[in-house]
C-alpha cells in the first residue's frame, strides 16, 4: 500500500514511519523540515517532500495519489504555554492541515484526535458516542474530527490518550524526576489520564489502515 504520512517527524509519527516500513508499506511524507527528517530516517526507499499543509500545495497532488493517508500533523498540546497566539497554532496545526489533507483523502484518512475531545468527565465511562466537551481541548477535537469528515473516502479518527514512550513525549519529561526520587503526584493526583503505550498506538494505526474500520475510535 502507498501511504502518505504527515506528522512523520513527531513522537507517534516517528514510529509510525518504522512500523509501516517494516511492513513493507511504500511511503511519503510530508513535513516542514525535509533536512531533520532526512537525518531522522535513513531508509532510501522512503520519500520526503517539505511544504506547510496548513496551506494548500503541490503536496496535495501527491497525497491524492496514494492508497490511505495517515495524518498526526499537530503541534505539541503540552509544548508551551496556551497563550492565545499559541492556541491560534494548536487549531490551524490540526483543523486548517486536516481540511487541506480531507481535500484530496479519496481512498482512506486515518486521522489523529484525542481522548481531550470529551473534556474532563471524571470517572464517567466514555464510549465513541458520547458528547464533545465545552472545553477549549473539547472544541478543538471536534473540530479536527469534523474537518476530517469531508474527506470522501473512509475516514478514522483515532481518540488516542497520553502517548507514552520513554524516548519522548510527557514520560521523557518525568522520569529523570522519578529517577532521582523527586517524583510525587501530578496535578491533583485526582485527575484521571487515559495513556496508550506508543507501540500499541502504532498497531492501531496499522490496524485501521488494513481493516474496514470507520468513525471514531478511543485509542
Amino acid at each position: 500500500m502507498r501511504v502518505f504520512v504527515t506528522g512523520a517527524t513527531g513522537l507517534l509519527g516517528r514510529r509510525v514511519v518504522t512500523s509501516l516500513l517494516d511492513s513493507q508499506h511504500e511511503l511519503t511524507i510530508v513535513t516542514r523540515n525535509a533536512t531533520d527528517a532526512h537525518q531522522q530516517f535513513s531508509d532510501d526507499s522512503l520519500e520526503i517532500i517539505e511544504a506547510d499543509i496548513t496551506h494548500q500545495g503541490d503536496w496535495q497532488t501527491t497525497a491524492s495519489e496514494c492508497d490511505a493517508i495517515v495524518h498526526l500533523a499537530g503541534a505539541g498540546i503540552v509544548d508551551r504555554r496556551w497563550t492565545a497566539s499559541y492556541k491560534k497554532l494548536l487549531r490551524s496545526s490540526r483543523i486548517e492541515s486536516t481540511k487541506h489533507v480531507a481535500e484530496v483523502a479519496d481512498n482512506i484518512l486515518i486521522c489523529a484526535s484525542a481522548t481531550g475531545f470529551y473534556g474532563d468527565c471524571g470517572d464517567q465511562e466514555l464510549t465513541e458516542q458520547d458528547p464533545a466537551g465545552n472545553d477549549f481541548l473539547g472544541l478543538l477535537c471536534k473540530g479536527w474530527e469534523e474537518a476530517a469528515r469531508r474527506a470522501s473516502g473512509r475516514v478514522v479518527s483515532l481518540r488516542f490518550g497520553i502517548i507514552l514512550d520513554g524516548r519522548g513525549g510527557a514520560l521523557a519529561k518525568m522520569l529523570p524526576l522519578f529517577r532521582f526520587g523527586l517524583g510525587g503526584p501530578v496535578g491533583s493526583g485526582k485527575q484521571y489520564w487515559p495513556w496508550i503505550a506508543e507501540q500499541d498506538a502504532c498497531t492501531i494505526v496499522q490496524g485501521a489502515l488494513t481493516h474496514d474500520w470507520e468513525g471514531a475510535i478511543n485509542a
